[in-house]
């Protein structure tokens, strides 16, 4: 008798997830599995297909089955593509378990709510979070009440569907998408009937990378934190040139691209206007605070502690008021050195705003002055234009940290034991004294070129470590929906036994990693080569406005969504850094007669010499990369 497989994804008209699972049902179906693919068929009360395209809170009948045909036409080309079998969920309703999940949402207290043993109460407060951004469910809208109503009655509708067809299909694993709570519920479903279950998300790289692959036998996010965290407890060897280039790859498209994990506006050439559009002093040093999304945090602590699964991070501030509070104070203790500027996540603008957005504006709206600015979600300054400009950055949890320490800018956390390992990689507080003490350090703080390699391997070890990558097939990206590739060949074995808990990804790919004993000499010139990169990519003639960076990321998500745009030509060079302005006539003349670039700091000013042509730019950043790269070579 076969082994069975169920693919549990009701919003099959979401391409990149239907053909992630898909390949990895081929993969299984190689392998002498049954699989079958789940049909929605309408009956989810509120899935992820519908705040994927946008719908609103409250949907009307013939809305939603305009999507159900969308969902219906996809659904039939995989079942083409590779011969699954369809599982109809509604096959497995009844009229009384409607009538009951009606009943069930009677109660006065929602977040209470537990079906079968299952807070899904507490669980639907995530999906509610992501998509209203609100930070409780106090003083919900009627629109907002009766989204979180149909999330919990989804939830405990999966727990019942999937409970009865685990009773009758007896399938050996079962296979859901991201974290949703439509997945958890499907992954309680499989615990108490001893299923092996298997959580699949694509990584985070290059916007996301659909040829990435990434499993999890739990909730996503518990297994990410203790992977990020436990950076620390490995030696952490060299890393493959290659890898660094893909660490440096993510750079140059995380400044210039545009995609699904991006939020701020892509780069514009003239930071001049930074400077004059925020009333910057160019004489005094700049701090730049990046915020995190709250309602994303939340939704995790709901969920996580729904499983009685620990959240215990350590924040040196009680909330953002607080962190700003503190900021300001320290803006004016400060004020004839340094400037802080505040970057609010632009998140929290999505789709008419966040919860708490309107508590921040209530609170701060109109408290700039001269030593403390905040960029609103809806202002276009990119956030990897004021990259450029600051001295240091300062995160709560916000992966910008891991990007800024990557491009040579000192950062401090003041959250322990989220998605940075506690020391070792950026500085981490762990009370206001410390938070002090190490912002005052970092402010005159140069990164060196040690900083960045540690960078690397920690993205390394974040995107690449616990990934699989099938991209001998998958393309990283889903401009065409017409393609349902078969899992690669190579891979084929190696997917079904991660999949039946046979092999532990992480495990493997570090004991590959260590067995290949990578040269920390090749390391650092691949570190060097990224730097070149990165700067010669920044010096690029080709002078933006942000209108046109608006055109250009609208037409390129229709043409060519979430594909990196070229870094042109890059022909590599020697770099020299120098702080002496005098010699700028001597290098132009030498860069007529080698393949030498010669980078000079003015001041807040960079000037690139190249080829007998000098270019100037308003960037700290450059001049720090290009010192790092000299002190490197010293």
């Amino acid at each position: 008798m076969p082994k069975k497989a169920i693919i549990f994804l009701p919003e099959t008209g979401i391409y990149p997830y239907l053909r992630t699972l898909s390949v990895l049902g081929d993969a299984l179906k190689k392998d002498g599995y049954e699989v079958f693919l789940t049909n929605c068929d309408g009956i989810s009360f509120r899935c992820p297909m519908m705040p994927n395209r946008q719908m609103p809170l409250v949907v009307f009948e013939e809305q939603k089955r305009e999507k159900c045909y969308e969902c219906q036409k996809y659904l039939n080309n995989a079942r083409e593509a590779y011969d699954f079998n369809v599982l109809n969920l509604k096959d497995y309703a009844d009229e009384q378990l409607f009538k009951t999940l009606d009943n069930f949402i009677t109660a006065e207290k929602w977040e209470t709510l537990e079906y079968k043993g299952l807070k899904v109460g507490q669980i639907a407060i995530h999906d509610l979070m992501l998509e209203a951004k609100v930070l409780t469910t106090k003083n919900l809208s009627r629109e907002q009440k009766h989204l979180y109503g149909n999330y919990i009655k989804n939830t405990a509708m999966i727990v019942e569907l999937m409970d009865r067809i685990i009773k009758k299909i007896k399938p050996n694993l079962i296979l859901a998408y991201n974290p949703y709570a439509q997945c958890q519920a499907v992954l309680y479903a499989c615990q108490i009937n001893g299923i092996n279950f298997k959580g699949i998300t694509n990584a985070h790289h290059l916007g996301a990378n659909f040829s990435l692959f990434q499993f999890t036998n739990h909730t996503f996010m518990r297994e990410y934190l203790y992977h990020c965290t436990s950076w620390n407890n490995e030696k952490n060897p060299p890393i493959s040139c290659k890898m660094v280039q893909i660490c440096f790859d993510d750079a140059v498209f995380r400044m210039y691209g545009s995609g699904s994990h991006i939020f701020s506006s892509a780069k514009v050439s003239d930071m001049e206007n930074i400077y004059s559009e925020l009333n910057l002093d160019k004489t005094k040093k700049i701090i730049g605070v990046f915020t995190s999304s709250n309602d994303e945090r939340q939704g995790i602590s709901f969920f996580l502690k729904a499983w009685n699964q620990p959240f215990d991070i350590d924040e040196v501030f009680d909330s953002q008021i607080e962190w700003f509070k503190f900021l300001k104070e320290f803006a004016e203790k400060n004020k004839n050195d340094l400037q802080i500027v505040v970057r609010v996540h632009p998140r929290e603008g999505r789709n008419g705003g966040s919860e708490n957005l309107e508590f921040l504006k209530k609170k701060l709206l109109g408290q700039d002055n001269e030593s403390f600015k905040i960029i609103w979600p809806d202002n276009p300054i990119s956030s990897y234009d004021l990259m450029e400009i600051i001295d240091c950055c300062l995160i709560s949890s916000s992966t910008v940290g891991l990007e800024c320490q990557r491009l040579g800018i000192p950062t401090l956390s003041h959250t322990r034991k989220f998605s940075y390992p506690d020391e070792g990689l950026i500085e981490i507080a762990h009370n206001r004294e410390s938070y002090e003490k190490k912002l005052n350090k970092i402010i005159n703080y140069n990164c060196s070129i040690k900083e960045i390699i540690n960078s690397c391997r920690f993205y390394n070890w974040r995107i690449l470590i616990n990934s699989l990558d099938m991209g001998e097939t998958i393309p990283r990206d889903f401009t065409d929906d017409s393609i349902y590739p078969p899992a690669p060949l190579d891979r084929q074995k190696l997917v079904v036994d991660i999949l039946e808990n046979k092999i532990d990804l992480i495990k493997y790919n570090i004991e590959h990693l260590r067995q290949a004993n990578y040269s920390e000499k090749e390391e650092l010139e691949s570190v060097k080569l990224g730097i070149r990169r990165v700067i010669d990519r920044l010096f690029l003639p080709s002078p933006q406005t942000r209108k046109k960076v608006f055109y250009e990321r609208w037409l390129n998500n229709l043409k060519k969504r979430l594909r990196p745009p070229p870094d042109g030509i890059f022909k590599d060079y020697d770099l020299k850094y120098s702080e002496d302005v005098s010699r700028l006539d001597d290098f132009l003349k030498e860069s007529r007669k080698n393949n030498t670039v010669y980078l000079v700091k003015d001041g807040i000013y960079s000037i690139l010499v190249k080829n007998g042509v000098v270019q100037k730019r308003c960037s700290k950043m450059v001049a720090n990369l290009a010192r790092i790269h000299e002190e490197a070579d010293g």
